[in-house]
């Protein structure tokens, strides 16, 4: 059954979105040169554009139809080109990246042959063997990220200090929102900016391992596991099942994913979290799984609250849903809350205000670096609602539309605010989520298995 052109061009449009946001995260520096942060944030701009396009375009983009199978393949190549070649600047980047080019090429060439390969002698020989070859190549996206954490122990970087503090600050039966925490230099101090819902994940990693970072591999690692089993549904086809593989490789391989883990940016909990809601929602739709992992995932960073207006999108979600939901964030944010209101609202809100951060790659931050002030604040005000009301106009009623819009809402303050590539990175992995979701309605049409209604 060939796709609806609907259906063809909201998955072009995302495709074309993914491409951007990998143009996006490509540069080796930024934040402080004007040209970088333009080409980086510029990328991002057409991005976002293209995920706008996808929330109502009933045209079909260019080089899509047809050639979307080949147009796939070629993504994911892209993929792991940036992931092979770009931004090697880094040290855990540098010394794990760069040798494992030569051994990798080899594996992506026989991966990606014809899924009917018109030479039916040496090439069906070797196609055989892809199964293994993703097999591998899941092993060593395993065996990359635990020697990055060897290559830098100690990264020096705020995140992973506050991080692992803030869990050890639970087991001392202290406020992690309390106190503040040194980094490296004694005279460098930083608040614990992020929801409860981190630390309390932390917290086992730091006990039985001594580091976060532990915790958070294993996580990433479920939620790759979460993305196959998304695609592959109740279907065996081995069409499924190559669309599910490479669905799981380009999470895996998300370029300067190894620096994400080296610098213990905690985004890979929040992909999670996405991929277990979206795998339960659509397993268990009516039952009370699915919210409790949404309200798990609303616990964890503010970023993942441009999520909210969308929820009526949801076609189950309702009272009891959103009571199931509020009751999990109740239970993981309150008690912080009550225990020193002042602090909790000086780390989680007083924080993060101001514009054209430094080091960031965001719009206003382009501005800073070109006019030396920071942007008046009307102009998010201006972008924000306006981008809120096209989606609210334009979006559909579904588990799809309400992906593409959580995404499109979240990367607006990225844009307008403070852009680091792990923010990129959750937006594309949430636009990775949607992709499986939509390779699985459409092996469940070829297959004749009965939709969910979502």
């Amino acid at each position: 059954m060939q796709p609806s052109s609907k259906w063809t061009a909201v998955l072009g449009w995302l495709l074309w979105s993914h491409v951007l946001m990998l143009m996006a995260v490509s540069p080796r520096k930024g934040g402080n040169d004007l040209g970088i942060v333009l080409f980086q944030s510029g990328f991002a701009s057409l991005s976002l554009i293209m995920l706008l396009r996808a929330c109502y375009d009933r045209e079909q983009p260019f080089l899509v139809s047809q050639w979307q199978p080949r147009i796939g393949m070629a993504l994911v190549w892209s993929g792991f080109l940036f992931f092979l070649f770009g931004n090697t600047g880094y040290g855990v980047n540098r010394e794990l990246v760069m040798p494992w080019r030569l051994a990798c090429l080899p594996l992506l060439a026989v991966y990606f042959l014809p899924h009917d390969p018109p030479v039916k002698s040496l090439i069906r020989f070797v196609y055989r063997w892809r199964r293994g070859v993703f097999a591998v190549l899941c092993v060593a996206a395993v065996v990359l990220r635990i020697v990055a954490m060897f290559v830098s122990p100690n990264p020096e970087i705020d995140v992973f200090w506050f991080t692992n503090q803030g869990a050890a600050s639970i087991l001392d039966g202290i406020n992690p929102y309390d106190r503040s925490y040194t980094v490296i230099d004694p005279k460098s101090e930083f608040l614990y900016a992020y929801l409860p819902g981190q630390f309390l994940i932390d917290t086992p990693a730091v006990v039985l391992l001594g580091n976060m970072r532990w915790g958070q591999i294993l996580l990433e690692l479920l939620a790759a596991v979460l993305t196959y089993r998304l695609v592959m549904g109740k279907g065996s086809g081995s069409r499924r099942q190559h669309s599910a593989e490479l669905a799981t490789l380009l999470l895996l391989y998300f370029p300067q994913v190894l620096r994400m883990q080296e610098q213990s940016w905690v985004e890979f909990k929040q992909v999670f979290g996405m991929a277990l809601f979206v795998y339960l929602l659509t397993r268990w739709p009516e039952r009370a799984r699915p919210w409790l992992a949404l309200g798990f995932l609303f616990s964890l960073k503010q970023t993942t609250w441009a999520a909210w207006p969308f929820l009526q999108r949801l076609k189950p979600f309702g009272i009891r849903p959103a009571l199931i939901t509020g009751a999990v964030m109740a239970i993981l944010i309150v008690p912080f809350i009550l225990w020193n209101p002042y602090a909790f609202y000086d780390d989680i809100v007083l924080y993060h205000v101001g514009l054209g951060i430094p080091g960031s790659t965001s719009l206003s931050r382009a501005y800073v670096l070109a006019t030396g002030t920071e942007p008046p604040l009307w102009w998010v005000a201006v972008a924000g609602g306006a981008v809120l009301l096209y989606l609210w106009r334009f979006g559909e009623k579904s588990l799809l539309g309400f992906l593409l819009a959580a995404s499109a809402l979240g990367m607006l303050p990225v844009l307008l605010r403070q852009a680091f590539l792990n923010y990129y990175y959750y937006i594309d992995a949430t636009l990775l989520i949607a992709l499986a979701w939509m390779l699985r309605r459409q092996h469940d049409r070829d297959e004749g298995i009965a939709e969910v209604a979502l």
